[in-house]
């Protein structure tokens, strides 16, 4: 990825990147693994609740194939493979010190 990503797009399929589940195959922007995108959470009027108005940040990865445990809202996405951004649900073969981020959707692995 280039380095200013302030100007990067990113392709989302479902237009809500906490729904997006797109399998590699059917990627339309392959180049686009591993980049990222901040959104701000919208809020209804009136007093803001836990996350509303706060800042999150996306990021395109892939799931490994091979993973025991289904990827589901909350599970935890270990590094696998950073210069290919693959991830996986399994932290015992890598270590614990590898934390990619959280999973927001019950996605597909692989």
């Amino acid at each position: 990825m280039p380095n200013d990503l302030t100007k990067q797009f990113m392709y989302i399929s479902t237009g809500n990147p906490e729904t997006e589940n797109l399998p590699v195959a059917d990627d339309p922007y392959p180049g686009l693994m591993g980049g990222f995108v901040t959104v701000k959470q919208p809020g209804p009027p009136g007093s803001p609740g836990a996350e509303e108005y706060r800042y999150k940040t996306y990021q395109r990865v892939r799931t490994d194939s091979s993973m025991t445990v289904t990827p589901y809202h909350g599970a935890v996405a270990w590094w696998q493979d950073k210069t290919n951004y693959t991830v996986t649900t399994d932290p015992t073969a890598l270590g614990r010190g590898r934390v990619a981020g959280i999973f927001q959707y019950a996605i597909t692995a692989g």
